[in-house]
């Protein structure tokens, strides 16, 4: 872990966090839809539905929702969603983890809560016996690209779409 790592306190999410995340996560939308404005376009009730996804990720015996607070307490830098994934059950690494989304809030970038979130969430992962984690990023993303290869993920399969 960096210094810059060290200095972000990150703790597990709870209710109260569930606005703030929702907050980051639309930060986190605008960032993707350049991508792909077609498959990030958002329904109407978005932030309604991703709100009742993290309160069930935060309630889920199995999912991992991580929050940095900021230095007041009255918000956060960023967090983590993650969750406990299963592969087919005809390979022998069939447990994972599974980072859903990182997001860290504009005024917090390129500061390491992103590296730390994420030490969070792999200790989290290793804790209940997990040995591989996977996460999905956008090649298009040169930041994001950069962001999870410097903590030492690799891409492995190739996730392609085309319109019908």
């Amino acid at each position: 872990m960096s210094p810059a790592t060290a200095q972000h306190r990150v703790v597990p999410a709870n209710a109260a966090d569930v606005p703030h995340i929702v907050r980051c996560w639309t930060e986190l939308i605008a960032v993707h839809a350049p991508i792909d404005a077609r498959l990030y376009a958002t329904v109407p009730d978005a932030e309604e539905r991703y709100r009742e996804h993290v309160r069930r990720q935060i309630n889920a015996p199995k999912g991992v929702v991580v929050v940095a607070p900021t230095d007041d307490d009255h918000g956060i830098k960023g967090y983590l969603l993650g969750g406990h994934g299963q592969r087919a059950g005809v390979y022998t690494v069939r447990d994972v983890g599974m980072i859903f989304d990182v997001a860290v809030s504009p005024a917090h970038r390129r500061q390491g809560v992103g590296e730390a979130l994420v030490a969070a969430g792999l200790r989290r992962f290793k804790l209940r016996g997990l040995t591989d984690v996977q996460v999905t990023w956008s090649p298009g993303n040169r930041l994001a690209d950069g962001f999870w290869r410097k903590l030492g993920f690799a891409p492995l399969l190739i996730e392609a779409y085309r319109p019908l």
